[in-house]
């Protein structure tokens, strides 16, 4: 025993001094393998550089890549036969190829080896009863596995639902039947809870806004903020910085550069022009590709560390996971990525559904992306120490297939303000792996907001156990008719909706009638009825077809996107509009577009004007008092031809306060009567907004804000109106239940932009 014990410490003190010993040997090794791979770079013809290569990654434990190697060099052998020598270096690299391929041969009998100990070490009885009540197993989980770990050292067959939970918190499960799966409530979810918080598997910035946003965390860089109080120009301190190697990629700190594993010195996107001329869809694509088979190798590298631990392996023989990516999705464990690899692999991409032009696009588009890419793998200015990167050779039919999944799982990366109807956009494009298995729902009952590149699901309704968990993927209820919603969904996503909003038998409240988004009003009406809530009863005329594009709020769409109740017929007392009185009706419209065109042209020239540092109050009064006149002559004529519930007339009312506000905002002495007047026509927008949307929604309390704010600037501070602030804290909340503190303070800010309040 006394001579055993000596052994083993003497086996201990020679791994510990290996493993002080390996990370200088490593580093030795990958320097000669870099060595290699630029000389493959120069001479692609050199066998001898594919030999080096091959042998240094049969010392690093790469054995599949050796093998690509090997088999490389003697392709060029062969085609070389007239060489010199050529017999005796053919000899040495199939020894070479004999001894890696005696090395994987061993490596698999240990993991077979290992895998029987293990399972006979479980004896031949059942390690749990055969039955476990349901309540105990896990929704989603046969019954007995509750304890995996106990009842089998092997991990449970990936399923996809490990990292969904995980992320969730448990709220959150994904159920499958086939093809299909649904997002399902595990547990009562109240409204206000943040379900998913998901990191992208990768995402592109916007060519036009990526040196404005951190490549890495995609916050706002400090360019964009204002600079310090005191300072007329921003300082040093505010300037992004670049990468590395090239000035294409900017990030907000130090640590943010160098944690990009995409775009680093020895990446193939540093220096060379392609990800700046291909689309922004290509160099994602590229950047999933990358991500799927580092995934996959990140995988493999887990369970053969975990089996050649668990044998008591030489350290030598673990091969290192150098620029992989550390984390799988939030959980680094073997099971979280083999998970998340079944996400990615079940991902829908509908490419026998696609057009056969934008599959020839795509598959050009792959082709010159893998191309480029490939042609980027020249390691260039490598550091000892310096970033990792997922560098690797992509199949053009990997990209192409990325491509297509992009197209129907892709996530547009937008501010909370665009989702409140303000003018900032989308400023780039993500794959998120676990809200790509969410479902439609033209009234969804999740809100999506985006911290920086993170994506963040917030229940804008309670869930109960078991009820489903759907997003929005286009235009929600009230932003477009029912029709034209379902043609979206058909011709981007392949699919019909039945949704609540889209089944008016199932729901509660009814939709809206999409057939008043774009009415003209019933000629035999009375302009009395107009006072009151009930809008709806006025009579409604669908408009023909010429003059549909001039009172619809909505893009030109095809005529039945509307219910056809009969053109030019009230759908109330079934009178028709005469003819004559058609072609007039068109000569209005067309004048009041044109007032309210020069009117908003008049309005964008003195918005630039407010920017610059020498405005002053008082200064373009005049003009925004003409560009006032215009509006509401535009909307005496809206109001007197067009539904009170038209959406086009509730966007003409908003437009108009937003002229009242800036006239205010120059005539300070009047400002008490203009603000009164800008509340008033939001206050209208509100009315005709609540026609169509449903209750609580962004759009409709963000509308609430607006108005609310416009009535606070108004009343006098010794007077009271608490009608104001109950709307206003009511909308708040609401912008606060699909958003968060977020949306509050982005709803503050567009308040502010919008009417300078």
């Amino acid at each position: 025993q006394h001579h055993q014990l000596e052994r083993q410490q003497q086996q201990q003190q020679q791994r510990q001094q290996q493993q002080r010993q390996q990370p200088e040997k490593q580093s030795i090794l990958e320097a000669a393998e870099s060595e290699a791979f630029a000389a493959i770079w120069e001479d692609q013809s050199s066998f001898k550089a594919y030999y080096r290569r091959a042998s240094c990654r049969q010392l690093l434990g790469r054995l599949e890549q050796g093998l690509e190697d090997c088999s490389q060099a003697l392709h060029i052998l062969a085609a070389s036969s007239k060489a010199n020598g050529s017999a005796a270096a053919e000899d040495e690299v199939r020894l070479l190829q004999r001894a890696i391929q005696q090395q994987l041969q061993e490596q698999q009998a240990r993991r077979q080896q290992h895998r029987q100990q293990q399972q006979s070490s479980l004896g031949p009885g059942p390690a749990f009863p055969a039955a476990v009540p349901a309540a105990a197993s896990g929704k989603g989980r046969p019954a007995g596995q509750q304890h995996g770990a106990a009842a089998s050292s092997e991990p449970p067959a990936p399923k996809g639902g490990d990292c969904v939970q995980t992320l969730t918190g448990g709220m959150l499960s994904l159920e499958r039947a086939g093809r299909e799966r649904q997002m399902v409530a595990l547990r009562h979810i109240p409204a206000g809870s943040d379900v998913l918080r998901e990191e992208p598997a990768a995402f592109v910035i916007f060519k036009a806004q990526r040196l404005q946003r951190c490549g890495v965390c995609a916050h706002p860089l400090a360019s964009e903020l204002p600079p310090p109080a005191g300072l007329d120009s921003p300082s040093i301190l505010n300037l992004p910085i670049y990468c590395r190697g090239c000035p294409l990629a900017a990030y907000c700190s130090v640590n943010c550069r160098d944690k990009d594993v995409f775009h680093n010195l020895h990446s193939p996107e540093c220096g060379l022009p392609w990800p700046r001329i291909l689309p922004e869809e290509a160099l994602l694509a590229t950047r999933l590709a990358t991500w799927e088979q580092h995934l996959a190798f990140a995988q493999e590298q887990q369970q053969q560390q975990q089996q050649l631990d668990s044998s008591e392996q030489d350290p030598d023989e673990l091969r290192p996971e150098g620029g992989m990516l550390q984390q799988a999705q939030g959980d680094s464990s073997g099971g979280g990525r083999r998970s998340m690899s079944r996400l990615a692999d079940d991902l829908l991409d509908h490419e026998g559904k696609q057009p056969r032009k934008r599959i020839l696009y795509w598959s050009v588009l792959a082709t010159v992306a893998a191309a480029a890419h490939n042609a980027g793998l020249k390691p260039r200015g490598q550091q000892p120490n310096g970033p990792p990167t997922l560098a690797t050779h992509l199949e053009a039919r990997c990209v192409f297939k990325w491509l297509c999944r992009i197209a129907i799982n892709g996530v547009a990366l937008r501010p909370i303000a665009s989702a409140l109807g303000g003018a900032a956009g989308s400023w780039g494009t993500a794959l998120f792996p676990v809200a790509a298995c969410f479902n439609h729902s033209c009234q969804p009952n999740l809100a999506l907001r985006f911290n920086g590149c993170t994506l963040i699901a917030r229940a804008s309704e309670d869930l109960d156990p078991g009820m489903g968990a759907f997003i929005s993927y286009g235009p929600q209820v009230g932003e477009s008719p029912c029709t034209a919603r379902k043609q979206h969904l058909q011709s981007c996503y392949y699919f019909d909706c039945h949704c609540r909003a889209c089944s008016p038998t199932t729901c509660h409240p009814p939709p809206p009638r999409d057939d008043l988004r774009a009415a003209l009003r019933c000629p035999c009406s009375n302009h009395a009825e107009d006072k009151g809530d009930n809008l709806r009863a006025v009579g409604a005329c669908v408009p023909p077809s010429a003059l549909l594009p001039l009172c619809s709020k909505d893009p030109p769409c095809q005529p039945e996107s509307a219910p056809c109740l009969g053109m030019g017929s009230c759908s109330k007392c079934g009178s028709k509009i005469p003819t004559h009185c058609l072609a007039k009706y068109s000569v209005d419209l067309q004048l009041a577009a044109a007032k309210f065109d020069e009117a908003a042209s008049i309005l964008e020239r003195l918005q630039q004007e407010d920017s610059s540092a020498s405005f002053s109050p008082g200064q373009g009064f005049e003009h925004v008092d003409r560009a006032l006149t215009l509006f509401m002559q535009g909307l005496q004529v809206y109001e007197r031809l067009l539904h009170p519930c038209n959406l086009l007339l509730g966007a003409a009312y908003h437009t108009a306060a937003k002229a009242a506000a800036a006239a205010a905002k120059r005539a300070p002495s009047r400002n008490t009567l203009y603000m009164q007047h800008a509340a008033d026509l939001l206050h209208q927008s509100v009315s005709v907004l609540a026609h169509h949307f449903p209750p609580g929604c962004p759009q409709l309390a963000f509308e609430q804000v607006l108005a609310s704010a416009c009535s606070k600037a108004h009343t006098p501070q010794t007077g009271s109106d608490s009608d104001g602030d109950d709307a206003s804290e009511k909308a708040e909340r609401m912008l606060q239940l699909h958003f968060g503190d977020e949306g509050v303070m982005a709803a503050r800010r567009e308040v502010h932009l919008q009417l300078g309040l």
